[in-house]
Order: C-alpha cells, then structure tokens, then sequence
C-alpha cells in the first residue's frame, strides 16, 4: 500500500475594500464608553447596529486627560513621543509651563510633536478641514480649513459639516474634524451618574443624530465614513483627599502636577528617597519611577515628566495640603486600566461592515484607521496599528493556507518534510503558522518535519493566522506497514496506477514505477485529445514508484485522461473526473 494524499484549500471570501472619500471624525469629551448602556442613545444604537463598535471602548493614554489622548488619535503616537504628555505640564529646555489655558502655546510649534491626521491629508494633494481638535491651530501644520478654539454654538459647527461638505468636488475635504466639550462639563460638575448626565448624554446623541442626518444627504453622491470617539471616561468623585504633605516635604519636590494623577520632579539624587516615602503610603495611590511604570501607561522618559509618576484610584484626589479642596462631581486622568476611563467608539460608512462588535483597543489607534479608510499610508514613525480593526474592514480576508511537502512514498516510521511558505495572506499582514499531524502531535513554524511511526490514514491540517483571521489547509496521508508494501520495491515493469482521489477538486495524486532510470513525461489530456497539464516534463527519474500531482484549479468540471511516457513505455489511466 502506498502513500496517498488529497490537497483541500480554503479560504474565506470577503468583499473588496471601499475607500472613503470623506472622513468624519467627531469628538463627544469625555463620553464615557459605558454611557451608550447606562443611558437613552438611540442614534448611536443605530449607528452601533449599522457599523463597527467596540462595548468596552477604547484605551486612553495615560494620563487619561483631553490634550495628551486627542493629540495621540491624531498622530499616532504615545505622549512621551509627541510630546502632549498632560493638560499641564513643564519644560525644563524651554524653562515653561504649558498649560491648555495658554492660547500662544496652542499655535506654537515648540511643542508639538509628530505629523497629525491633517497634515498628512494635505500632503497628499487632498484637503483637510478642522473644526477644532487638540493641535489643529499650530503654525505649519494647519489644514485648508481651521478655526481657533472658541465657544462656538454646536449647531453652528453641525452647519459647517453642512457647509463643507457641499463645496465643489475637488474643493470637498477628505477629512473632516468637529470637536465637541462635552459631556465631559456636564460630568465634572455632577458625576458621570446623575440625571443631569443622562439629559446631556441624550442630547450630545442627539446632535449625533443631525450629523449622521446630513452625512446620509450625501451618501449617493460621496462615500463617507464616520466615526465617533471620545477621548477618555469620567468617574464619580467621593470627596476623599491625598494629601503629599503627610508624607514628603516641600524640600523634596522642584515641580508638581497632581490631582487624579501625580507627576514629581525631585531634586537629583532624591528620587529613590522620595519614592520610597510615597509608595504604600495611601492605599488608594500608586506611585512607581517613571521607568518602571506599569507597561500601559506607556509612561517613558521625557524631560517633560518629571521622575516619579502615579495614580489615585477612580474617587479620590490628590492635593499637597488640606487647604486645597478636592474635587466634586466627576474628573478623570486616572490609571487607564480602569473602565470608568474607556472612551467611546462606533464608526459606520464606507469602508467599514455593520454589525461588528471589537474588543478594547488603544486610543491611537483611531490614526491608523483614519488614514487606511482614505488609502494613505501612514507617516513614518507613528505606532498605531490597523490590527484592532481588521474584523470591520470590508477588505479584511483570511489568510491562505497551503501545504507543500516532500515525497511521502514509504512505510513506518517515516518521515515528511511540510512547508507553508505558499501561504498567502490577502492583506499583506505577517503570519504564523500551526500543524497538526493528524497523530496527536502538533509543532508551528514555517518549515516542520514529521516522522509517522505507525501506519495508518492520517489529516494533517496547517492553520495560517495574521492574528486575527485563520486560513487552513488539510492533507490526507496514508503510511504503510512494513508488510507487502511496494514502497521500498523495484516495480518488475512500467506501472502508471489509477489517481487518488478520483474524483477530486482540484488536486489528486499520480503514482507510477519505473523498473529502471528513464525519462519520463507525464501529461493530463481532455476526452479530445488536447493537453492541459504537463505533471513531468521528461525529467529523468530513478527506479522506484514516484507521485506527481495534477492541479486542475482554472479547469472545467469534466473527464481528462493521464498519458504516461518512458523510454518504450507509453500508457494512459483510467478516466479521472474533476468535480467542481
């Protein structure tokens, strides 16, 4: 008996990838993720039920505050890399304090970071228009269509949606920003769970309702995506003070920036001193050196940081002394681990399929997403990853998975080389690669050899996987006995046997035998005569039994014949049937 082997691929459909003319990106500050549970929001329940959603919401950066998480979305980058690292914050280079308040510092470069979202727009020959976003008024970064922040009525900004996107074609803005501060005032002055919360929350769903009413105005002749986010979640305050002063000294600390979060600048040489005081001195505070900080706050060294960072727990508050009130209502920039900080996320439109729930993912992330839904590559340097989003794309599609192998003619034990560098994965992501041999044993990796030490009918299957979606692909082997088998025998004549399987779709297996050495040339006919596959193309092969396979992928469905040349031999199978 001899080895036999049935090749099976599969893969998963999915349709091609629509680009978005137009980008619309709205912010709703300090919506907590949980709000579109807790709270009356039928636009974006509708929205969640016609596009993408993520029910846990997004991570913000740390700390979870608006300058440093709007800035992220929109570079594609972590603070301590754009340099945003909080609402308030010193640097020693420049010897300044910035502060959100400080209008200058909102124009002057000196302190931003990175390429945002605009500009890479613009660069690409397409127009940008922003109605207000963190970073959008600084000089040489500015889109086609920018205002300076102000308290503009927020119909006044739903109009100007209106108003863009009416603009002569060549004129329209492939990306669209609108900011909106709330429901993040609403939550500081009465916590995230009052009645007034609720009232508010329904109408910022309600001004999502005339977004999503213009943008379908222009769905017939523009395809536009729309996504709206928050950039960080609000959580109830308690009244409950920290207080530094109980544990450190003014002597200890050059700078500080505390409330939900703390940010130190100790004098040199003093930080372990210092640390050591602070950690474990309050069981709701959290206090690590800005290196060893826990790997989500994504924390690093920058001149801007100071060299002791920390967390109160959602509730309480940090203050030096207790002539300093603490806070009431809601706040946030606490740790963003905590769910009371997720921030919000739905998207629908082009682009993008319905129905789709994601898990959690980071903030920056948004970059990435923004960009691919507008086919622009995303500048150098920038960290945030299409991965999240991959289940949502309309061009999202599974790896293909395909086994190549070495000849497996033999008996027990015996060993098969497997490969699965053809895999292929339609979205050009990096794949892994998981075996199961079909005899309870498994391995991974791209190249893996086998050794079968029973006989038997074994399904060996390879899973390709971009770490998201899985393609598979599935090989029968059959492995002798060392009794009556051919397999280590000369053939005492020319044989060309039957193919396995027969029928098939779209793979099957010829095995033949050669007495002696010979040149063999091996071709598939249809029922006419005319040649549609060379399997050996007069290659020279030693004594022994031999496979080749006949791929009849492109074929018609249909009866073809396999013709068997060597030396004075000449023979032709049986009838073998594709089957589609």
């Amino acid at each position: 008996m001899m080895a036999l082997l049935l090749l099976v691929m599969s893969s998963k459909g999915i349709q091609a990838q629509q680009w978005a003319d137009t980008v619309v990106l709205v912010s709703l500050d300090g919506f907590r993720s949980s709000y579109v549970d807790d709270y009356d929001t039928p636009f974006l329940d509708a929205l969640i039920t016609s596009g993408v959603h993520s029910r846990e919401g997004m991570i913000p950066v740390f700390p979870t505050s608006t300058f440093p998480n709007h800035y992220s979305m929109a570079t594609g980058l972590y603070p301590q890399d754009h340099g945003i690292v909080s609402n308030t914050f010193f640097d020693p280079a420049i010897d300044e304090w910035f502060y959100i308040s400080n209008k200058p510092a909102q124009s002057d470069p000196k302190w931003w970071g990175g390429e945002p979202l605009w500009t890479t727009v613009e660069s690409a020959g397409r127009k940008a228009a922003t109605f207000f976003w963190v970073g959008s008024e600084v000089e040489g970064t500015r889109a086609s269509s920018w205002l300076p922040y102000d308290s503009v009525p927020f119909d006044v900004r739903i109009d100007s949606l209106q108003s863009w996107l009416s603009r002569p074609i060549e004129s329209i803005p492939a990306l669209i920003t609108l900011y909106f501060p709330e429901p993040d005032g609403q939550g500081h002055t009465f916590g995230p769970d009052s009645a007034e919360m609720a009232i508010k929350v329904h109408e910022m769903d309600a001004w999502v309702g005339e977004i999503v009413k213009i943008i379908d105005s222009f769905r017939t002749t523009r395809r536009i995506a729309l996504i709206v986010v928050s950039d960080h979640g609000m959580a109830e305050q308690t009244g409950q003070g920290i207080y530094l002063g109980d544990y450190i000294s003014e002597s200890d600390v050059i700078r500080r920036v505390i409330g939900p979060y703390l940010d130190l600048t100790v004098p040199q040489g003093k930080e372990a001193e210092v640390l050591e005081q602070l950690q474990g001195a309050h069981q709701a505070m959290h206090v690590f050196s800005v290196d060893d900080a826990p790997e989500e706050w994504q924390a690093g060294s920058h001149p801007r940081r100071g060299q002791i960072v920390g967390s109160a727990d959602p509730g309480w508050y940090i203050r030096w002394d207790r002539s300093q009130p603490v806070y009431q209502g809601g706040t946030h920039g606490y740790d963003n681990r905590d769910p009371s900080m997720r921030a919000l996320f739905v998207a629908q439109g082009s682009g993008l399929l319905s129905g789709i729930v994601l898990p959690s993912f980071d903030i920056i992330d948004i970059h990435r997403l923004v960009l691919f839904l507008l086919n622009l590559p995303h500048p150098e340097g920038s960290v945030s990853s299409l991965a999240p989003f991959e289940l949502a794309l309309s061009s999202s599609q599974a790896p293909v998975a395909q086994i190549t192998f070495s000849s497996v003619i033999g008996v027990a034990p015996f060993g098969i080389d497997f490969n699965a560098s053809a895999s292929t994965d339609p979205n050009g992501d990096a794949l892994t690669y998981a075996w199961d041999f079909g005899d309870g044993t498994t391995d991974s990796g791209e190249t893996v050899s086998h050794t079968y030490t029973a006989a038997g009918e074994y399904t060996v299957v390879l899973t390709a996987s971009d770490g998201v979606l899985t393609g598979t692909d599935s090989l029968a082997v059959s492995i002798a006995s060392g009794v009556d088998t051919e397999s280590f025998e000369l053939p005492e004549s020319f044989v060309l046997k039957a193919a396995y399987p027969n029928p098939f779709n779209p793979t099957t297996t010829i095995t033949y035998g050669l007495p002696v050495a010979s040149e063999v040339r091996l071709t598939a006919t249809d029922l006419l005569g005319r040649q549609v596959a060379t399997l050996v193309a007069g290659d020279m092969k030693a004594a022994g039994y031999h496979t080749a396979q006949f791929n009849a992928d492109g074929l018609a469905s249909g009866t073809y014949l396999i013709r068997m040349e060597a030396g004075d031999f000449v023979a032709t199978t049986k009838q073998v049937i594709l089957l589609k």
